[in-house]
């Protein structure tokens, strides 16, 4: 097992760069998941670990898609992209989160 992540149902997976986001329709809430590889010393084996989390929705929903469309190189704009999540028959934009100084 790479990662377990209670009440979660992940539904779609993204990299941004060196990151790893996945959407969760879990039976609570529906989240954007940040994940990163995290390494024992004392173990060789790598996991997958959460390092950030958002709400999208109270409740759950039922995730249809779910990409990322990185801005474009010459963009002026405040985000280093969007995430396009297609969730109970309507689209919702999201902007990529800040990276977290802790990992």
């Amino acid at each position: 097992m790479l990662v377990n992540i209670r009440e979660s149902h992940l539904q779609g997976l993204a990299f941004v760069g060196d990151r790893l986001f996945a959407v969760s329709g879990g039976a609570q809430r529906t989240e954007l998941i940040e994940m990163a590889w995290w390494s024992s010393s004392a173990v060789s084996n790598e996991k997958l670990r959460v390092v950030g989390r958002w709400t999208l929705k109270d409740g759950r929903s039922q995730v249809e898609g779910f990409s990322f469309v990185p801005a474009p190189v010459d963009s002026s704009a405040a985000t280093n992209g969007t995430f396009y999540i297609h969730m109970d028959s309507s689209m919702h934009t999201y902007s990529l989160p800040a990276a977290s100084s802790d990992e």
